[in-house]
């Protein structure tokens, strides 16, 4: 499945294909990732074992994703990954999530597939989207404001880093 934009040179791939393993160890290969996901799960180093690992993750059970990933092309080249989780299709929501590779930040690129990624969403038949931002990664908080998310919470000390716990700023948005 492709979503393309009408606005930038932005494509979203799914299912990704394994020919994008190098491209994507390379692109998130990138401590500021890690970070900034504030997730104990993603690797840093980033190597293609885990890329290969990504792409052939489970995403569902029979028929019913729970998971769905885009390979996010920025003028026909890998640029980061978006997509849902923890999909509930009896609520109609679900978790999203993306990143982009550092020589394409501050582009507009995530901005732009996290709007396409909502536009997905609701023709999908999806009520609500939510996210959590680690404090300090202002450039994902503006990303879901440009996109009509909104603050409904902050987890205090969510996350321990090292020695320090960070709080994790809860966004969300009604795509009905």
């Amino acid at each position: 499945m492709i979503v393309s934009s009408s606005r930038m040179d932005v494509t979203l791939e799914s299912p990704i294909g394994i020919e994008y393993a190098d491209d994507i160890a390379r692109l998130a290969n990138d401590r500021t990732i890690k970070r900034n996901i504030g997730s104990h799960s993603f690797p840093y180093p980033y190597t293609k074992e885990d890329a290969i690992f990504f792409i052939e993750a489970e995403r569902g059970y029979g028929k019913e994703a729970f998971r769905i990933d885009f390979l996010i092309k920025y003028k026909g080249g890998p640029a980061g990954i978006i997509g849902l989780s923890e999909i509930d299709r009896t609520d109609k929501k679900a978790h999203v999530g993306y990143w982009i590779g550092k020589k394409f930040r501050g582009k507009g690129i995530a901005t732009e597939s996290l709007r396409l990624i909502v536009e997905y969403a609701k023709n999908d038949g999806f009520h609500r989207l939510y996210t959590s931002v680690i404090e300090g990664n202002y450039p994902s908080m503006i990303v879901l404001m440009r996109n009509g998310f909104s603050i409904e919470g902050v987890e205090k000390d969510s996350i321990r880093i090292g020695n320090r716990y960070y709080d994790f700023i809860n966004f969300g948005k009604l795509i009905r």
